[in-house]
C-alpha cells in the first residue's frame, strides 16, 4: 500500500528585483512582502525590468519596515504585512532589460492560457467519455511546453479499455491521506492562523500562571507589565517576550516557534524593548537611608555591625571570544580563565540591591571598577562597607567620605594568624555571604549565567539586561525569611 501524501506545487517566492538572487527555498530566514498594485510600475522601471501581470515579491533587504510597513505595530504582533503607498525601494541596482528578461515576463500564466486548454479539453472529452484525470494531465504537458522549445510529442493513443472506464477523479474537496481520502478546505491558511494564535494564547496562560517561573517576575506583580506599557507606550506582550529572552535564554529560532513569530521580529522586539525597560528598572536601584536599613536589619547583623549599610563584591559573566586582539586581551580573565564582563553590585545586609556598575573588561582590579564606576559618589557621610579581602586598597577611596571598611584580615604567607583574626574572618565571611546569595539569584536569568557565553551582538546590551535583572531581583522575597 503506497501511503505518500502528495501536495499540489507551489513556485517559491522570489524578490523581483533582477540584481537580488534571493528566494524563501534558499534563504528561509528573510522576509517577502507583497508588492502593491499600485508600486509594481513604478518600481519595475526603478530596477530596469518589465512590469508583468502576476504578482512580484520584494525581499527584507530592500525595505525599512518602520518606514514603509503601513501596519508596523500590528505586523510585529503576527499579523499580515502590507507596504504603504510612498514606500521607497532600498539598497538595489538598476540592470538594463535583456531578451532573456523579456522572454521570461512573457511566458503564459497558468491562470489564463493553460486555464483555456484545459477548458477546451474537457469540453471534447466530454463527447467521448474520456476520464478528466487523464485530461488534466495531458493539459499540464502542454503548459509545459510552451515555456521550453524541445522535441515534438507524439499524440498518446488512449486504448479502448480506458474509454469504458467511468470517472474516478477525486473532487477538489479531497485530498489523499494514510487512512484514504479526506476533505481538503480552501480556508486552511485562515485555520492555521486561528491555530497559531490559539497556541500563542495558551502560553500566554502559562506564563501568567507561574510568571516567577517564566520571567522571573512574582506573580504579586504581574500588574507591573501593563504599567510598564502604558508609561513607556510599548506593548505589553513585547516586555514579557523581553522578559521572557533574559528568563530563560532561548534562541530566538526557538522562541519563534514557541510564540509563532517570525524569528527576525523578535529580535527586534528585544533589542528595543530592553533599552525601555533598563530605564525603567534603573529606578528600582538604589541605597536607602540607614534608618530603613535598620529597620530591615537581620538578626546576625544587629550583635556586632549594625552601622553596615553596604555589602560589595564583583562577579563575571562569560562572552564570546573577540576577534579584536587588543579587546581579547581586555576582557581575559585570570580567575574564570576565559573572556568575560566584570560588575561590581552592592546590596544592603538584607539583600536589597542598591548598586550596580557598568561593565568593564574581566582583567580590571577590583579596586579600578570601585573608583571608575563611581560607587562612592553613592555612599552618604560615615558609610560603613563590608568587602572580601580584595577589596584592601580601596580604604585609601573610603576615606575621602570618612567611610569604614570591614573585611577579613589579610593573611601572610610565613605567618600565622592569630586566635582573634580567625574568628573575625569566619564572622565577617558568614555576614557577607548574603551579597553571594543576592548573585545567586541574579544568576537565576540564564543570560546571566558565569558561563552563558553571551554572543557578541548581546554584549553592548548586558548593562541594560543586567540593571532589569537586578530590578526584578528586587521585587522578588527578601532573601532572609526573619527580616
Amino acid at each position: 500500500m503506497n501511503t505518500n501524501t502528495y501536495q499540489r506545487y507551489k513556485d517559491p517566492k522570489t524578490c523581483f528585483i533582477p540584481t537580488c538572487s534571493k528566494t524563501d527555498l534558499k534563504n528561509p530566514d528573510l522576509k517577502f512582502f507583497t508588492v502593491r498594485k499600485e508600486l509594481k510600475e513604478r518600481w519595475c522601471q526603478m530596477v530596469g525590468r518589465k512590469c508583468p501581470s502576476r504578482a512580484l515579491f520584494c525581499c527584507e533587504d530592500h525595505l525599512n519596515f518602520e518606514e514603509d510597513l503601513e501596519n508596523y505595530g500590528q505586523w510585529i504582533s503576527g499579523a499580515k504585512p502590507r507596504l504603504k503607498i510612498n514606500a521607497t525601494l532600498k539598497n538595489f541596482s538598476k540592470k538594463p532589460l535583456t531578451a532573456i528578461n523579456m522572454n521570461m515576463e512573457d511566458r503564459p500564466s497558468t491562470s489564463s492560457a493553460a486555464g483555456m486548454q484545459i477548458d477546451s479539453a474537457i469540453q471534447c472529452d466530454k463527447r467521448i467519455g474520456v476520464s478528466n484525470k487523464y485530461v488534466m494531465a495531458q493539459a499540464k504537458t502542454q503548459t509545459r511546453a510552451t515555456q521550453f522549445r524541445g522535441r515534438k510529442i507524439k499524440e498518446r493513443v488512449i486504448p479502448s479499455r480506458m474509454m469504458q472506464l467511468p470517472n474516478t477523479e477525486e473532487s477538489p474537496n479531497q485530498s489523499p491521506s494514510l487512512f484514504g481520502t479526506s476533505n481538503f478546505d480552501s480556508s486552511s491558511s485562515a485555520q492555521q492562523e486561528h491555530i497559531e494564535k490559539r497556541g500563542r494564547e495558551h502560553l500566554l496562560k502559562i506564563i501568567a500562571n507561574k510568571p516567577k517561573l517564566f520571567l522571573g517576575l512574582p506573580k504579586s506583580f504581574w500588574w507591573i507589565i501593563n504599567f510598564i506599557a502604558q508609561e513607556c507606550s510599548c506593548l505589553a506582550f513585547h516586555i514579557i517576550l523581553t522578559f521572557f529572552k533574559l528568563k530563560n535564554n532561548d534562541s530566538f529560532a526557538r522562541m519563534s516557534e514557541e510564540f509563532q513569530m517570525a524569528r527576525s521580529t523578535i529580535r527586534l522586539v528585544f533589542e528595543k524593548n530592553v533599552v525601555v525597560l533598563s530605564t525603567y528598572f534603573q529606578n528600582c536601584i538604589y541605597l536607602p537611608p540607614l534608618t530603613e536599613i535598620k529597620k530591615k536589619l537581620p538578626l546576625a547583623f544587629k550583635i556586632r555591625y549594625s552601622n553596615v549599610q553596604c555589602i560589595i563584591d564583583c562577579f563575571e559573566i562569560q562572552i564570546e571570544k573577540p576577534s579584536d586582539p587588543e579587546k581579547q586581551a581586555q576582557t581575559w580573565s585570570q580567575y574564570k580563565s576565559c573572556n568575560t564582563i566584570k560588575y561590581l553590585i552592592g546590596c544592603t545586609p538584607a539583600g536589597y540591591i542598591s548598586f550596580i556598575s557598568q561593565g568593564y573588561g574581566g582583567r580590571t582590579s577590583d579596586k579600578a571598577i570601585t573608583e571608575w564606576s563611581g560607587f562612592v559618589d553613592v555612599l552618604p557621610l560615615n558609610a560603613v562597607i563590608m568587602a572580601d579581602r580584595g577589596f584592601k586598597e580601596i580604604e585609601s577611596l573610603l576615606s575621602t567620605k570618612n567611610g569604614k571598611l570591614l573585611r577579613p584580615p589579610s593573611v601572610f604567607a610565613n605567618q600565622k594568624m592569630l586566635k582573634k583574626d580567625v574568628i573575625k574572618t569566619k564572622v565577617i565571611a558568614s555576614l557577607r555571604v548574603h551579597v553571594e546569595r543576592v548573585i545567586r539569584r541574579i544568576r537565576e536569568f540564564h543570560m546571566l549565567k558565569p558561563h552563558s557565553v553571551v554572543n557578541n551582538k548581546h554584549i553592548k546590551y548586558l548593562d541594560d539586561l543586567v540593571i532589569i535583572a537586578c530590578g526584578l531581583s528586587n521585587l522578588q522575597n527578601p532573601i532572609i525569611k526573619d527580616v
